[in-house]
């Protein structure tokens, strides 16, 4: 009988990554086509205030929009986040982007339940992202016309800078967050006329990290004691002949295996 020779499957056995041959690449490739400059990330350490479940602005004026569905390179990361971030008036390459938690404020507004697929991420969440966006926006003014003592009209917002009616007084806005997040959230919140994202081509959010290998998929979650699991399946089409030779089903395991661990 011919004996099953399987594959090394422990951690020293692994030579090459996916993620380490596109960390070197990554090195050559962004000479010419991936820009240097990239997203500003959370900052972990500073004390943020939850403006809608949408948006977290910190004191430090950093900015995180939250994304409630799922990248597979449909852009969407990009397009929804862009949406809120018109209407905050703040340039996209400002904000940084972190995935939802799940809860219920991140369902599917149309099907009521949270997911991403049918190809209707933009059909369904692009006007509620510039709903959510208006309303963030009236809050901060609110805010800072309380703290000026003034009238919400006339104030502006301007890339983080909240403008008073006289135009010479302004206020970052994480100087007001913590307040506006006090505050009742608008429920007809009046949208921009122009949002300049719409209709133009945008500088994809997902890109970079899939370039370099930083991006995290759900394969890369690891847990303290977690175990993997595969469904148990024929390799070939015609199972019961090769399955007669175990030395071929042992090649077929190999090559599984060394494809998934790419």
């Amino acid at each position: 009988m011919n004996t099953v020779t399987l594959p090394d499957q422990s951690d020293a056995a692994v030579r090459f990554t996916r993620r380490g041959i596109l960390g070197g690449g990554a090195l050559v490739l962004s000479a010419s086509i991936i820009p240097h400059e990239g997203y500003s990330a959370p900052n972990p350490g500073s004390e943020t205030a939850g403006i809608t479940a949408w948006v977290r602005i910190g004191r430090d004026d950093s900015i995180t929009v939250i994304a409630s569905q799922s990248e597979m390179g449909q852009g969407i990361t990009t397009s929804l986040a862009a949406a809120i971030a018109d209407e905050l008036y703040l340039a996209f390459e400002n904000v940084a982007i972190a995935f939802a938690p799940f809860a219920p404020a991140y369902r599917d507004p149309v099907y009521n339940w949270m997911f991403t697929g049918n190809s209707q991420s933009t059909s369904s969440f692009y006007q509620l992202m510039r709903q959510v966006g208006a309303a963030a926006r009236e809050m901060l003014a609110s805010a800072a016309a309380t703290r000026w003592g003034t009238s919400v009209d006339g104030i502006s917002l301007d890339n983080r800078k909240i403008v008073h009616p006289d135009g010479r007084r302004t206020l970052s806005y994480g100087a007001v967050a913590a307040d506006a997040a006090k505050l009742a959230v608008p429920t007809s919140p009046k949208l921009r006329a122009d949002p300049p994202s719409a209709g133009r081509a945008l500088r994809r959010w997902d890109i970079p990290g899939k370039v370099d290998g930083s991006a995290q998929f759900g394969i890369d979650v690891k847990l303290a004691k977690m175990l993997l699991a595969a469904v148990r399946r024929g390799l070939a089409r015609n199972l019961k002949n090769m399955t007669q030779n175990r030395s071929n089903l042992g090649r077929a395991l190999s090559r599984s295996w060394r494809s998934r661990m790419g």
